[in-house]
């Protein structure tokens, strides 16, 4: 008698081997306490419940901590990780060791990212499992889509980087937040300025908090200023009325902001034009052409949503539920690319054929699937690509308001891939008072909306916004008549409190938050601070850690967080980017792990001993 193949599929949650039991065929009686089984398949489905194993405490490597923060004990730089099974976990993962035991094929199944990875890949390694192992990647969990999935699983070997990145993470995020949460609690309760609790450090977090603490002081900071201008009004030898604004001489500018801030220089410079002649040095006109925007990622489509008061967390909260099942609406959430595979290409007309009898106003649309979009290629996505409906359609009758301008956002975004570009003239006119005086006007004219037709059906624009001033016809060499001129006045405006989405999109692009000149220069645009993935997670924790509290719809540093910035100097979101760059580096296999911590304890040495 034939022994038969056993096949497990190892899963992150228990909701998504249910969910797989259900797309594989398994009956009622396959699932049993902590796992199904289906004999006819031979077919294993296990879970986790998110992470099994965790880093052991600093504790582990100086039994002292246990008792007592000291400076005199730290830094703590363990030559070995020691990662130990959570407590309350042993029971999981006593089962899937025993199902892994009797296992000849492992299917992994996390999810695609670099957490889902690692979970995984501990569970593997503790377990002892030695057979053979693939990766099953599915973007959606719509019944084609996890079709498709289970019949191409790719070999272990394609994904394993993400756990090695994770892994790296993990423990940098141990040595940083450990050695400096101990550091600065000690230095606090040494000062009598902490009687209780731990003080919060750590390698994102505190950059993210520094940030937000920009903003606050800013804001707290603010005195309104008056600047002023001149706008000239001119006549053309045909009659013609239109408007321009005078050039100020850059001696008459404030240096530091480039604006006028006196009044009397306005009054003498419009007193002095009126009567005045003027000729038109040069007309440039273009047409310029913009092409649909990317597929949304997490960071942008967080951002998006932040006009309609859907704040970060939220918007992947929802994002979660279109994805997961029974909804199964959209594609993978938590993803940091905005392309798409070229594969993809071949579903468009399937996904926009049911997105036309779930949002009627598409059908309105000028869609055109003999152009090849630039959102469909291979070299700018790996296991991870952008977010897009999925082949399944969904039923905005049952969906919440809030869902509905989120899956509306993405569904509207996918379409406008197919559609035709932003088109519009553009005309810059540079006029002549004097050798040293000019003035200028520019105008826009809109040839076609294209893709931006999808964009105002969630917007509600209308368009006509694009056309702000006259789109003036005038010709270079020309004379015109200066015939009224008036003094405009106006007033710098208070920094915007600092919502959700404007912290993630600061945390990816730090760089206007970054004062060390040197250490903004070497920025570049793909340096940011924490991951599409996690950023909104780190908002979180930083509310929960009492660093950075809410505030109406914004957010603003506390008072504790603060008092102690001064501390955190060297912690900044520049500083961070180029310490996330180095991982990178490592797991990218550009540079060696080794390399990467010794520069992070290096930080912390220098950090703990100006803290002492």
């Amino acid at each position: 008698m034939a022994t038969t193949h056993i096949r497990t599929c190892l899963f992150e949650k228990p909701s998504q081997a249910a969910d797989w039991a259900r797309f594989l065929g398994f009956k009622g009686q396959d699932k049993k306490r902590g796992f199904y089984f289906n004999k006819e398949q031979g077919i294993y489905l296990v879970s986790a419940v998110g992470h099994l194993f965790e880093l052991a405490g600093p504790e582990h490597y100086v039994p002292e901590l246990k008792k007592s923060w000291q400076f005199k004990h730290l830094p703590v730089y363990p030559k070995t990780f020691h990662v130990s099974l959570s407590e309350d976990k042993k029971g999981i993962f006593k089962t899937i060791k025993s199902i892994l035991a009797k296992t000849d094929e492992l299917f992994l199944c996390t999810d695609p990212d670099n957490e889902g990875e690692l979970i995984a890949r501990d569970i593997v390694k503790h377990a002892g499992y030695k057979g053979v192992m693939k990766r099953v990647l599915f973007s959606a969990t719509d019944d084609g889509s996890l079709r498709k999935a289970w019949a191409n699983p790719v070999d272990e070997s394609v994904t394993n980087y993400m756990a090695k990145e994770a892994d790296l993470r993990r423990r940098l995020d141990w040595l940083v937040g450990m050695n400096l949460t101990m550091g600065m609690t000690t230095r606090l309760r040494q000062k009598g300025e902490l009687k209780k609790g731990a003080f919060p450090v750590g390698r994102v977090i505190t950059a993210a908090s520094l940030i937000v603490l920009t903003n606050t002081l800013a804001r707290r900071n603010f005195k309104p200023t008056s600047y002023f201008g001149v706008k000239l009004k001119c006549k053309k030898a045909s009659g013609d009325e239109f408007y321009c604004t005078l050039n100020m001489p850059e001696q008459y500018l404030d240096p530091n902001s480039g604006r006028l801030l006196s009044r009397k220089v306005a009054e003498s410079f419009a007193a002095a034009a009126v009567g005045s002649k003027m000729s038109v040095s040069s007309v440039d006109e273009k047409r310029k052409n913009v092409s649909p925007p990317l597929p949304f990622d997490l960071s942008s489509l967080q951002i998006a949503m932040d006009k309609f008061d859907i704040g970060a967390k939220e918007t992947l909260s929802l994002l979660q539920t279109l994805y997961d099942p029974p909804l199964s609406a959209v594609t993978y959430p938590r993803t940091d690319k905005r392309h798409l595979p070229e594969s993809m290409l071949g579903d468009a007309k399937r996904i926009v054929n049911h997105l036309n009898n779930t949002i009627p106003h598409i059908k309105s649309l000028e869609l055109d699937f003999g152009k090849r979009p630039k959102c469909f290629n291979d070299k700018k996505v790996n296991v991870h690509h952008g977010i897009i409906p999925s082949l399944k359609s969904a039923n905005l009758r049952k969906l919440t308001d809030k869902q509905i301008c989120v899956y509306l956002a993405v569904a509207l975004r996918y379409v406008a891939q197919f559609m035709g570009d932003y088109c519009f003239d553009s005309k810059a006119v540079t006029l002549r008072l004097s050798d040293a005086i000019t003035a200028h006007c520019k105008a826009t004219k809109v040839v076609s909306f294209g893709w931006k037709e999808a964009e105002k059906m969630i917007t509600g624009k209308e368009g006509q916004e694009e056309e702000e001033e006259q789109y003036l016809d005038i010709e270079e060499g020309e004379s015109v008549l200066i015939v009224d001129a008036e003094v405009i006045e106006g007033k710098t405006k208070k920094p915007d409190l600092m919502s959700e989405a404007k912290l993630v999109a600061a945390m990816e692009k730090p760089g206007i938050y970054v004062s060390d000149e040197k250490i903004k220069k070497m920025l570049i645009e793909s340096d940011g601070i924490g991951t599409a993935a996690t950023r909104s997670d780190t908002i979180d924790r930083a509310i929960k850690k009492s660093l950075i509290r809410k505030v109406g719809k914004g957010l603003e540093a506390t008072k504790m967080f603060e008092m102690n910035a001064n501390y955190f100097k060297n912690m900044d979101a520049g500083f961070t980017a180029l310490l996330q760059r180095a991982v990178k580096s490592a797991t990218n296999g550009d540079s060696a792990e080794e390399s990467v911590l010794e520069q992070h304890q290096r930080f912390i040495t220098k950090t703990l001993e100006g803290w002492n």
